[in-house]
């Protein structure tokens, strides 16, 4: 990797965080035991460990996924309105896997800190029910799109440009 690339890989992570730093919530992702897909959203703060946490009512469909299949999908998508196009809209994608956090730990404390920090008073009520639980959702994969050919696969080794697959040698999809 030559070094404007190098510099271009940094400013292009540090250009995703910055977007992602931009959200409260995020859309969510998840698979029931039946395979039907299910999307919602929920409030959410990163860790310093570069999970993000999500702190659900065991009441919503997607929490039972999450238990059940330990995967799920994050977007964060940009504004509609604030798009030029909206085939091309900014956005940043994780696969991720998610584990509960079990409420006498340390990493639950710390999280459920962070959500009081970023939420405020409503987090102290939502910490006595009973139904809601701590999930950490671990990125294995990353994908931040700035627009029309401007994709980026988001790894250890900083973020790749995404390149179109190559037809079969036989010229069909």
């Amino acid at each position: 990797m030559g070094e404007d690339t190098r510099e271009d890989a940094g400013g292009i992570a540090a250009e995703a965080a910055r977007f992602r730093a931009g959200f409260r919530s995020v859309m969510l992702a998840t698979v029931g035991a039946d395979g039907s897909p299910e999307a919602s959203y929920a409030p959410y703060v990163a860790g310093a460990n570069g999970c993000f946490y999500l702190f659900v009512s065991g009441l919503a469909r997607h929490s039972g996924h999450l238990a059940r299949s330990g995967k799920a999908a994050l977007l964060f998508l940009q504004e509609e309105g604030a798009a030029a196009n909206p085939f091309a809209r900014v956005r940043l994608s994780y696969a991720c896997t998610a584990a509960s956090v079990a409420r006498d730990t340390p990493e639950w404390a710390e999280a459920m800190d962070r959500f009081e920090r970023e939420f405020g008073a409503i987090v102290p009520l939502l910490r006595t029910l009973p139904d809601f639980r701590l999930f950490r959702l671990a990125p294995e994969t990353g994908r931040y799109v700035r627009g029309f050919g401007q994709a980026y696969d988001l790894g250890d080794d900083g973020p790749s440009p995404v390149r179109p697959a190559e037809p079969p040698p036989d010229g069909r999809s």
